[in-house]
């Protein structure tokens, strides 16, 4: 039997015990249940228009701002590890390795990444740079994360998922706060917020934020050196009119710094830490419009401009993005609804040569021009929904793409669905795969030999075929079920292959190339059970098996993981959180002599109590890893420095005025 029919298979005798739970179940009422409330909640980023979160032909998770303030989490990274099929891992103080269903690494370039609708994917790293979504966790509305393809309606990247962090209206915003955590790893993080009324049908907030946090541990327990610190400030404005027309504005500029550490090989045997700092900075503005034309027709305009500046020791790079789109939402009839857009982005993208590479070119402007088309049909009542759609794109640094997917849902019963979807994605090329030379670098081997990466300007993009199955429902009045399989298929994936040795330099040029595929299947559950009204269970796993023709592609991310978190309501003021989570061990081959780039399995324990004594107010301690004096959870492959995340634990201090 093959996997693909082992997973249909599983998927089958998933299905069938839960129908056969739900056929004896007793007929309930679930309009009161916050359980019913999130299932009819609404969500936009699988198909760019507001629809029910139960009826979604894609692998959704929501992570709410109650999900957030419960966890006791103090960054963004760390709150998208409720989502099930997300691997996290923290690399030092300041940078993580986040993907979807595989492929992970700092800058993880099959995953898609947006700040209301602003995407914050680099096209010059292929990646995000996390450590700079340092917002106000108090400021979002909610998380939505997408596992699997999204490009029919997002366009190149949004391989693996897509995940949009959305904030909150000003209107729900309309009070002061100020926000204080400290602790032996938080030194400290400290919020800002007030927000007011400009007018009877316009808000606004401003906000800033200091983050000061201590560095890892190394492998003896010494100081990593990693500290890392940022400091941001912005402001966000909404206005509503009474004829259909909403406006929003908002824009922030954040400036930090991030210590770092690398490994130079010296001798066969041994190898040098090396200390740097890298300065980052930067500033963003973004408008949007929306005007109904009719209850059947409506119009957004966005456009956003984002400048970003990166210094450090040997490196320099500065670039410009302008980005306009525009999108018509219209409902034909009852049973058919149609969407389209147009899309325009604009980068100036510049570097200035540093010590360990050189450029060609060293500025380049970058153009993507795109549009997309999407029908959503109803059959039979509303109980079978086929949405098709293809976005179109010419990018630069790829060319001419179409990105289709075919997504169907069926309404077994009012509260169960299955559904199933097929997708085309591409991931387009980085200027670093197409632009940097990196001058020769020294490995300790028997024979001396310098390796030296080139780049390749005829990179072409990476490609997947997706195929997947869900089901989401109520299986009590209580209880929610979720689960989704996929296999994918991936051609003309990245990876270096080496040319000839030449003798008399003694070097091999390494350059990237489209010589690797791979293939990946899964399983991803979620499950919320609330036995008694005060009580909140949150349990997730998810399986990724990957079989590629790059042996250390495989493991970079965990073959499984289990979360399980539980919130619990003592009293009126007194509200205790755990999370425990278990994620498996990971490998792959480093570049400098004597560091083994394993990394086990672990569990991790977390604890929150919160104690409110007035509404205004909340006192909260949170311990984190309690069960780990330290422990690793990635290590970058090229030139590995590997810090350990240590036992920590801190106090916030939440006031309301």
């Amino acid at each position: 039997m093959t996997r693909a029919q082992k997973l249909i298979h599983s998927f089958l005798g998933g299905y069938l015990l839960t129908y056969t739970t739900l056929a004896s179940a007793e007929n309930f009422d679930p309009s009161n249940l916050s359980i019913e409330q999130l299932m009819e909640s609404q969500v936009s980023t699988v198909t760019k228009t507001e629809q029910k979160f139960s009826d979604t032909a894609a692998a959704v998770y929501v992570i709410s701002q109650e999900d957030i303030q419960r966890s006791g989490v103090t960054n963004i990274p760390d709150v998208l590890r409720m989502a099930p099929g997300v691997q996290v891992a923290r690399i030092s103080a300041g940078k993580w390795a986040i993907t979807a269903r595989g492929f992970n690494g700092r800058y993880a370039n099959k995953l898609l990444v947006l700040l209301d609708g602003r995407t914050v994917y680099s096209p010059t790293f292929a990646g995000v740079r996390w450590e700079n979504l340092d917002l106000v966790l108090h400021d979002i509305e909610r998380i939505e994360v997408i596992r699997g393809p999204g490009a029919s309606v997002w366009g190149h990247n949004a391989v693996n998922g897509v995940i949009n962090i959305i904030t909150k209206h000003t209107e729900d915003t309309q009070q002061g706060l100020v926000s204080v955590v400290a602790g032996n790893e938080e030194l400290p993080i400290v919020e800002l917020r007030y927000g007011d009324q400009l007018g009877e049908h316009s808000h606004y907030r401003v906000y800033g934020k200091f983050t000061h946090r201590d560095g890892l541990l190394d492998l003896q327990g010494n100081d990593a050196q990693d500290k890392s610190t940022q400091g941001r400030g912005g402001f966000r404005a909404d206005w509503n009119s009474n004829h259909g027309d909403r406006l929003m504005l908002e824009g922030d500029g954040y400036a930090g710094q991030i210590n770092e550490s690398f490994l130079l090989p010296t001798d066969k045997t041994s190898n040098t830490a090396t200390h740097y700092s890298q300065d980052t900075s930067g500033a963003n503005i973004l408008g949007r419009w929306e005007h109904d034309f009719s209850v059947a027709s409506t119009m957004h305009s966005q456009f956003f401009y984002e400048y970003s500046n990166i210094e450090s020791t040997g490196f320099d790079n500065k670039s410009h993005t302008f980005d306009l789109d525009f999108q018509h939402d219209i409902a034909i009839s009852k049973d058919n609804y149609f969407n389209w857009g147009l899309g325009y982005r604009f980068v100036a993208d510049a570097y200035f040569e540093g010590d360990t590479y050189t450029v060609n070119p060293m500025q380049q402007n970058l153009h993507l021009v795109s549009a997309f088309l999407q029908d959503k049909a109803l059959f039979f009542d509303g109980a079978l929904q086929l949405t098709v759609g293809t976005k179109v794109q010419y990018y630069t640094l790829s060319g001419v793409d179409f990105q289709p997917s075919v997504r169907v849902l069926w309404k077994l019963h009012p509260e169960h669905r299955i559904w199933a979807a097929f997708s085309r994605a591409t991931r387009s090329p980085s200027r670093v795969e197409t632009a940097f030379d990196f001058v020769p670098l020294a490995l300790p081997t028997p024979v001396p030999v310098s390796f030296v990466l080139q780049a390749n300007p005829n990179l072409d993009r990476e490609v997947v075929y997706s195929y997947e199955l869900g089901y989401r429902g109520w299986l009590s009045n209580r209880l929610s079920w979720d689960m989704a399989f996929f296999y994918n298929d991936y051609q003309d994936l990245v990876s270096l292959s080496a040319g000839t040795f030449d003798i008399a330099s003694r070097q091999v040029q390494v350059s990237p190339d489209n010589n690797t595929s791979a293939t990946t299947w899964g399983i991803e559950m979620a499950a919320e059970w609330r036995p008694i009204d005060s009580l909140r269970l949150q349990l997730s796993y998810s399986l990724l098996q990957i079989d590629s023709t790059q042996v250390n592609q495989s493991r970079t991310a965990p073959e499984n993981q289990l979360s399980l978190r539980g919130s619990y309501d003592i009293n009126s003021t007194l509200l205790l959180d755990v999370w425990v989570r278990y994620v498996d061990s990971l490998s792959a081959q480093s570049l400098v002599a004597g560091i083994d780039n394993s990394v086990a399995s672990y569990v991790g324990f977390d604890l929150r109590l919160a104690w409110k004594p007035i509404p205004q107010l909340e006192l909260a301690i949170v311990g984190q890893n309690l069960n780990n004096a330290a422990h690793l959870e990635y290590i970058e492959t090229a030139l590995a420095y590997p810090k350990q995340l240590e036992r920590s634990f801190y106090g916030q201090v939440q006031w309301y005025f």
